[in-house]
């Protein structure tokens, strides 16, 4: 707001020198009889008075903004488009002045940002609100700590903070899929910044399960007494209430259980609610921030979408792109029912399948979690300007089709508020963060007595903590 009320008073500053330039210059026009009329400009002199014509006694005299022609004893006040004949010489004066000079600039930028407010609103109106409507709407109860339970301190620094965790799951039909993609935009309203954060889906963490086992179910299932030596050894390892184990952040999206269908939800939609509801609530705990609002989308949701924008074009950089991406394809075609392929690398629109292919490959260049997060913000980032360069030409039916395949607790004022923010000019996208931050993490591997391994991203007691490392990215300058 301050920056446009700057641009406001500058322009404003500019017209008012121009209009005074007109005032204090009025143009006339002198015409004799039988010929064209001439353009004059006067300049008055220090009495505020200029003779008309060598051939006429008139006098043109300002007296604040207003003209007079004082001639033979009478006054004309000079409106524009005036037209009179001088008494003594016949010539004919017509005048167009600018006493309210129209401020030319003020009104262009005036216009202008007019034209910027009405976007967000028509988009909003003829595009965004009846896809978001085609969402599935499900308002979880997933925060661990319950806003009555926050400090004042807690409060006020959330204040002007609201972050919107997008979700990507490898959904294919199945009940129980994972949440490969977790990028959290987060909105600083007092730095006007907004991140895009990859939580990088090999992020090792203790996570809650409410299926894990407590020392009590240990306890009760091996008949230990309190006497026998084991006990204590046991309790001391798991602690007396463990219902935590130590898992990827993705596959914490696997943790819900079988949820009733409601009149609402199906079966398929109900358990998908909880298993959002999981990740949410094992993010909030292991990170230590608060999240707002989440979109959850699963394959078939993003490929509609590219396909409803008309493709997104992005930069294939090699042939060992374009062999790993071949690779992906193929399980993805007899998925939709296509025969999408790559065939060379370079600049290329990509649809739908093929866009999602893009988003998907790992084993390629270092085949690290990483480096796929890190293309999957750059994808967003080109997602996003292609929507607001050609929003006219999105296609409105596949937009919503591709609705229908997400899930979302936003209500209409938070979604119109995100879009609001994002279609904003005067904020700030940053898409280059990845959580853990890049050194400062190590890679931890397990390995099994049947010769198996799992590979987790590591948070070493020596380097930064995980939490001091997410609000550092998000409270910015507000701390």
């Amino acid at each position: 707001m301050l920056i446009i009320l700057m641009i406001l008073l500058s322009a404003l500053t500019i017209d008012i020198l121009i209009c005074r330039a007109r005032v204090t210059k009025p143009v006339v026009w002198i015409s004799a009889a039988g010929r064209k009329p001439e353009k004059r400009v006067y300049t008055l002199h220090t009495d505020g008075s200029c003779r008309l014509s060598r051939n006429s006694g008139a006098v043109m005299q300002r007296t604040g903004n207003v003209y007079h022609v004082l001639d033979n004893g009478q006054d004309t006040v000079l409106h524009k488009w005036t037209a009179l004949t001088l008494s003594d010489s016949g010539e004919k004066v017509s005048a167009r002045r600018y006493p309210h000079c129209l401020p030319v600039t003020t009104g262009v930028i005036a216009l202008f940002l007019m034209l910027r407010l009405l976007i967000v609103p028509l988009a909003w109106c003829g595009l965004i609100a009846p896809a978001y409507r085609a969402m599935t709407f499900q308002n979880l109860d997933y925060h661990w700590i319950p806003n009555e339970e926050m400090t004042a301190e807690a409060l006020q620094r959330e204040e002007n903070i609201y972050n919107v965790l997008l979700i990507g799951t490898d959904g294919r039909g199945s009940l129980s899929p994972r949440s490969d993609v977790m990028i959290l935009l987060s909105i600083n309203h007092e730095t006007r910044k907004i991140s895009a954060i990859s939580l990088l889906r090999d992020l090792g963490i203790y996570a809650y399960d409410p299926s894990a086992q407590t020392f009590m179910d240990v306890v009760s299932q091996s008949g230990l007494s309190a006497d026998d030596p084991n006990f204590a050894y046991l309790q001391q390892m798991m602690g007396d209430s463990s219902h935590y184990r130590f898992m990827k952040l993705n596959e914490t999206f696997t943790l819900a259980h079988s949820s009733p269908a409601t009149s609402e939800l199906s079966e398929k939609e109900a358990v998908y609610a909880e298993s959002c509801r999981s990740l949410l609530m094992n993010i909030e705990y292991a990170l230590g921030i608060r999240i707002d609002g989440y979109i959850a989308v699963d394959f078939t949701a993003v490929k509609e979408l590219v396909d409803a924008i008309g493709g997104v074009e992005v930069d294939i950089p090699s042939e060992e792109y374009v062999t790993a991406l071949n690779e992906v394809l193929s399980g993805q075609n007899g998925l939709f029912g296509a025969s999408d392929s790559f065939t060379q690398p370079g600049r290329q629109t990509l649809n739908g399948n093929q866009a999602l292919a893009y988003l998907r490959v790992r084993h390629v260049g270092q085949w690290s979690d990483a480096e796929r997060a890190a293309r999957q913000r750059q994808f967003l980032k080109l997602l996003l300007k292609q929507c607001a360069l050609h929003c006219a030409d999105i296609d409105k039916t596949k937009l919503k089709q591709a609705s229908t395949h997400m899930m979302t607790n936003l209500t209409d004022d938070d979604a119109y508020m995100l879009l609001n923010t994002v279609a904003n000019k005067f904020y700030t996208f940053q898409f280059d963060q990845t959580i853990p931050r890049k050194g400062e993490w190590d890679d931890y591997t397990v390995s099994y007595q049947d010769g198996s391994t799992i590979s987790y991203v590591y948070i070493p007691p020596w380097m930064t903590p995980l939490e001091q490392q997410i609000k550092e990215e998000i409270y910015q300058d507000t701390e």
